[in-house]
């Protein structure tokens, strides 16, 4: 594999850090496309989507490619079922296709139809690739979306593929491409302003004969058939595995060597990448192991919760800065009376102090945070690490484990006391910034344990089985807390 010590030695990265802007991997493709071999384009063109133009005889086939400004050829001449959409994303779908019924439900009516569509988008499920993580993005959508249901919105596809045979127009293919989701919307869109065919039905977009889906995986593992024969494919398959978007590989040494010789702004994007991908690993990890586990989690927040059980979760967090994963049990976090009722019975019992310690194997650190509470908004804080767990219960008055509508003032002081501000640099700014005058205040317990990366990377090789070793670990003490907590 092509691997540049300088990214800026691939054709494809540009100076200045726009390299994962959508436009730019278009480009990327585009250019690719192009310098493939007769053969070779047809190859691709047939797999990706879902052509037959291989069999034709090179002399009757002239392909010719766009970026944004629209081809001067009049798209009409091109036979309806030969006009396609090809949509990419690294998901490879569009919204949940429900969206759609919208239309339907609020009988036209396109200010309800914006108002639901932009309600859901704030809150439903999504994958890794979640535009609800980016304010900008959501709110780019949601404007995007609004123009095109008032019939203000145009409709400029990324890339344009026509395909000529023995002179005569026969395939018309328009690309649209997302670094999350894409946008059923935009896509209906494109098909009507773009494509001229004619929306009589909203049906589901992936039955749609004209719209093809795909991952950029897909077009990875296309264009590596070519790989050893193309020095401009070399460069494609570098640069989507730079920008994150290359065939998923497990984390290796490279990777974090990549991540810990990044030091400046102009790279943040590349250590973001491998971030993402070691995040991966761990998602892998915990879904191995739900067919021996009854539990449910979420891909983005990295939360583990045991099904009918709500004393404690499993709360994985990566850093930003070492790549170190910690693993830990949170309890109590959610509901009040858990704590309240589980800490008095542990502070007075060596033992089931002891029984919950044994569930869990390495080095264990037992957390102390507050979480304070005004209806939807919580700010939660850092204050100390015990190393055992009974110098944790004693060190709060256990009376005081919850405590109702704490004056905002009173919060701050008794934080400032506790802990320096630095160490909750955003909570503490929230704190002061938002207008609320009280706040309901929680103690609650995060039994951690830190992986360092690097030692289980290279030769030991050991990441993936440790962390499903240790999230077991941290399921286990979930079933102990439940056992205590209901005098089991």
């Amino acid at each position: 594999m092509i691997q540049h010590n300088d990214k800026h030695l691939n054709i494809f990265m540009p100076y200045g850090g726009n390299e994962h802007i959508e436009n730019n991997i278009t480009k990327a493709f585009i250019n690719t496309l192009e310098v493939l071999t007769d053969n070779q384009q047809y190859s691709v063109i047939d797999d990706l989507f879902r052509l037959n133009i291989s069999k034709i005889p090179d002399n009757d086939i002239r392909i010719y490619y766009y970026l944004q400004k629209k081809p001067s050829y009049k798209i009409e001449c091109f036979p309806k079922e030969n006009r396609l959409l090809f949509a990419i994303s690294p998901t490879g779908k569009a919204w949940k296709t429900d969206y759609l019924s919208y239309i339907n439900k609020t009988d036209g009516d396109k200010e309800k139809t914006l108002e639901h569509v932009t309600d859901d988008m704030k809150t439903m499920d999504r994958d890794e690739a979640d535009i609800n993580k980016d304010n900008e993005l959501l709110n780019i959508e949601i404007a995007e979306t609004k123009k095109i249901l008032s019939g203000k919105g145009n409709s400029i596809p990324d890339a344009w593929i026509l395909i000529y045979v023995k002179d005569e127009p026969y395939y018309a293919i328009i690309i649209e491409n997302k670094l999350y989701d894409l946008n059923p919307f935009q896509l209906l869109n494109h098909k009507n302003k773009s494509l001229l065919l004619e929306l009589t039905e909203y049906v589901d977009l992936n039955k749609d004969e004209n719209i093809i889906f795909k991952k950029y995986e897909d077009i990875y593992e296309c264009l590596y058939k070519s790989y050893y024969t193309n020095t401009i494919v070399k460069h494609f398959i570098e640069y989507l595995d730079k920008i994150g978007h290359g065939k998923p590989t497990p984390f290796s040494m490279s990777d974090f060597k990549t991540f810990m010789s990044i030091n400046n702004k102009e790279d943040e994007n590349q250590k973001e990448v491998v971030w993402k991908k070691l995040r991966r690993e761990v998602n892998e990890a915990i879904n191995e192991l739900k067919s021996e586990y009854d539990f449910f989690n979420d891909v983005n927040t990295m939360q583990i919760w045991i099904k009918n059980i709500d004393s404690a979760n499993v709360f994985i967090d990566i850093s930003k800065e070492t790549l170190k994963i910690d693993i830990s049990t949170e309890v109590g976090v959610s509901k009040n009376r858990i704590n309240r009722n589980l800490f008095p019975k542990l502070k007075k019992n060596l033992l089931l102090q002891n029984k919950l310690h044994s569930a869990y194997s390495g080095d264990i650190y037992y957390l102390r945070y507050i979480r304070l509470n005004h209806k939807s908004q919580s700010l939660y804080f850092w204050i100390h690490d015990y190393e055992d767990l009974n110098t944790y219960l004693n060190c709060f008055d256990i009376d005081e484990i919850y405590q109702n509508q704490v004056d905002k003032e009173e919060c701050i002081t008794m934080l400032d006391e506790l802990v320096p501000p630095k160490d909750n640099p955003t909570a503490m700014r929230n704190l002061r910034h938002y207008k609320f005058a009280a706040y309901n205040k929680l103690e609650y317990l995060r039994i951690m344990n830190k992986i360092n990366t690097k030692e289980h990377i290279g030769e030991k090789d050991d990441l993936k089985e440790t962390i499903k070793n240790t999230v077991i670990n941290h399921l286990k003490g979930i079933d102990i807390l439940e056992n205590i907590y209901y005098n089991r």
